[in-house]
Order: C-alpha cells, then sequence, then structure tokens
C-alpha cells in the first residue's frame, strides 16, 4: 500500500510538472517574459518537491528512467553534503539556444547553496538533463585546490621512485646474465682441453727414430775406437787420434 502511494505521488509530481509547462509554453512559440515566469514556478514547484520527497519516493522516481534517473544519482550524491531544503533565492532562464531551454536556479540548502540547472527539449516542455553544483566559499574552494594539488604530487612523484628503481635494477640484471655465462662456460672447457692430451702421444713417436739414431751412431764410433786401441794400444791403454771422412767405401762400412 505505501509503495503504491509513493508510486501516486512521484506521478503526480510528473503530472503537475508538465501540464504546468505545456500550458507555460505552446509548440513554436517565442518564450516572453509572462511564459518564463511560469517556466520559473514549474521549475521551483518541481524541484521542491522533489528534494522534499523521502528515499523510497525518489526510488520510485527514478524508475521512469533518462531525465529522472540523472536527476536522482545527482540529488543522491549531493544531499548529505548540502543538507535539508530550504528555499529558492533565484530562478534565470536562457533561451538563447534555438535547441534546449535551459533554467538556472540558486537553491539555499542548510550547510551550503547550490546552483541547479535544468536543461529542456526546443520547446521547454520535456526536461532532458539535471545539473547540481554545490557553491563552496573561497577557503574551501583553496584546500580543495590545494588537497588535489598534493595528490597529484604524491602520484607524480611515486611513479618517478618507481621508474628509478626498475632502470637501478637494470644493472643487476647483467650481472646476473654475466654469472650465468660463466657457470655456463666450464661445462665447454673440458671437452676443448681434452683434445691436445689426445694428440700428445701421437707425438712422442715421431722424437724416437732420431733418438733411436744418435745411439746406433755413436754405438758405431764407440766400437771403432775399441778396435782401433786394440791394434796400437799405449801406455794408459787410451789412444787418442784424429778421425776425419776419406772418400773411400771404407767409412761407409764403419
Amino acid at each position: 500500500m505505501k509503495n503504491l502511494k509513493r508510486k501516486f505521488t512521484a506521478f503526480l509530481v510528473l503530472a503537475s510538472v508538465l501540464t504546468l509547462l505545456l500550458g507555460a509554453v505552446p509548440a513554436s512559440a517565442q518564450v516572453d517574459d509572462a511564459m518564463k515566469e511560469e517556466i520559473k514556478s514549474s521549475v521551483e514547484l518541481f524541484l521542491t518537491q522533489i528534494y522534499e520527497m523521502d528515499d523510497a519516493s525518489l526510488e520510485v522516481l527514478k524508475d521512469y528512467g533518462g531525465f529522472y534517473d540523472v536527476l536522482y544519482n545527482t540529488w543522491t550524491e549531493n544531499k548529505k553534503e548540502t543538507g535539508a531544503f530550504k528555499s529558492f533565492v533565484s530562478t534565470e532562464i536562457n533561451d538563447s539556444d534555438p535547441e534546449q531551454l535551459v533554467t538556472t536556479s540558486i537553491v539555499s540548502f542548510e550547510n551550503y547553496d547550490a546552483e541547479v540547472i535544468v536543461y529542456f527539449d526546443a520547446e521547454g516542455t520535456t526536461p532532458v538533463n539535471y545539473e547540481m553544483n554545490i557553491q563552496y566559499s573561497l577557503g574551501e574552494k583553496f584546500i580543495q585546490a590545494a588537497q588535489n594539488m598534493v595528490v597529484g604530487l604524491l602520484v607524480v612523484f611515486f611513479v618517478l621512485i618507481f621508474l628509478t628503481l626498475v632502470i637501478y635494477c637494470f644493472k643487476y640484471i647483467s650481472v646476473l646474465e654475466n654469472k650465468m655465462a660463466k657457470k655456463e662456460a666450464p661445462a665447454a672447457a673440458p671437452a676443448s682441453k681434452a683434445a691436445p692430451t689426445a694428440a700428445a702421444p701421437a707425438a712422442a713417436p715421431a722424437a724416437a727414430p732420431a733418438a733411436s739414431d744418435d745411439t746406433e751412431i755413436a754405438a758405431v764410433i764407440a766400437a771403432a775406437i775399441a778396435a782401433a786401441m786394440e791394434d796400437a794400444p799405449s801406455e794408459s791403454g787410451y789412444v787418442v787420434r784424429s778421425v776425419r771422412k776419406v772418400g773411400t767405401g771404407r767409412w761407409k762400412r764403419v
């Protein structure tokens, strides 16, 4: 029953406002001063009923969608800050734009005054948009500006510090890459060192013929000296003679 009553109240609000607007602004007519006054009264009556509605009735009004959805969201967002509705200070109408008609009202609330703007279609019969701007004092505006500036500076500094840390960590990435390369290098080193050790035994036999040739020559010379000593031994048992090559086949046989 209460829900039905709220819907009926919301419907009466819409019906009364539309009736006033349709009666105040005939289609394709220029808005004169008398019509402006009627539109002002209709807008103030409509907004007064909206601001005095309870939350449940406002939710019912929201179900109509479009303009009423925007009105509901904007008013509920600012309601706690502005406080309860008190009165209208002034309302002005701007019909310079042929595409739309705009009403601007200064509304007094318990905590703040607010500028309320309602946009209508070109004929001024259907509301299409709603805005509400709270009028803060100069000191409050400075405080809000300072807070926004501090938040912006903190965000910038945090981003710069983060980027600096990322750039600083790049050198550690290169160090890790070098360590990984050094760990992989020893695995290939034993294979490269094994080749010379395998080839070393092959080089040893190459020197063997030279050593055996020298031994044979020394043995031949020793035998020749011994044979010569047997023919004419000296008192000490050793005879030193000069050995020279002669061009006969005998040297070859020695």
